[in-house]
């Protein structure tokens, strides 16, 4: 049995990512997000504007709406939830989101500790999670990431990071860089044959 869940985003777009890109791929950025992340598969989102990738996060976690697509998880429409099935899908995964800490009067790293800890109470099997750059210094930055792949390693779920500089991304699996509400690259980076089975066999 896979620990991990299955995500499937089909034409997914939102609202702040409809405005004009500088570089983005144009027309093509009409069609929105489209990606498949087998179960148990670490995935960093890297996005032009950063902004793009939290976004797209919140919409997977269930925060918030899509303007238009489809956000599947483990088959369930997600973008359709209201409601007790909602609240049910809400605590079932894990959220990683230090904007809100639990314990403020902890140093930012430790709250990341508390933070991962929490997120992985229930066992979930999607685990959704901000980039920790943007308030730690790369030391701190490197061990928390250090920390979240190893629990990643050791529980099997699935986990979307998103990254403010793509050297981040080398923890994870694969990368995927979004522009103008559009995957623009899509690449396995640490191809290791237990990544590698699940996506030859899925496609």
């Amino acid at each position: 049995m896979e620990l991990g869940a299955e995500l499937k985003l089909t034409r997914v777009t939102w609202r702040s990512s409809e405005a004009t890109v500088p570089n983005s791929p144009g027309p093509a950025a009409a069609a929105g997000v489209t990606l498949h992340v087998p179960p148990g598969q670490s995935v960093a989102l890297y996005s032009e504007p950063a902004g793009d990738a939290t976004e797209l996060l919140s919409i997977v976690a269930g925060l918030r709406r899509p303007s238009s697509g489809q956000v599947m998880v483990d088959e369930v429409a997600v973008e359709q939830l209201s409601g007790p099935a909602l609240d049910d899908y809400l605590a079932s995964r894990g959220l990683l989101n230090a904007r809100f800490p639990l314990v403020p009067r902890l140093p930012a790293e430790q709250q990341w500790r508390t933070l991962i800890a929490r997120a992985l109470r229930l066992s979930p099997r999607l685990v959704l999670a901000e980039d920790c750059a943007p308030g730690l210094d790369s030391r701190s930055a490197t061990a928390v990431l250090d920390l979240l792949m190893d629990v990643h390693a050791q529980f099997g779920f699935t986990l979307l990071l998103t990254v403010s500089r793509l050297a981040m991304a080398s923890h994870c699996q694969r990368l995927v860089r979004l522009a103008g509400a559009a995957v623009i690259e899509d690449e396995l980076i640490n191809d290791d044959p237990w990544t590698r089975d699940r996506v030859d066999r899925i496609g």
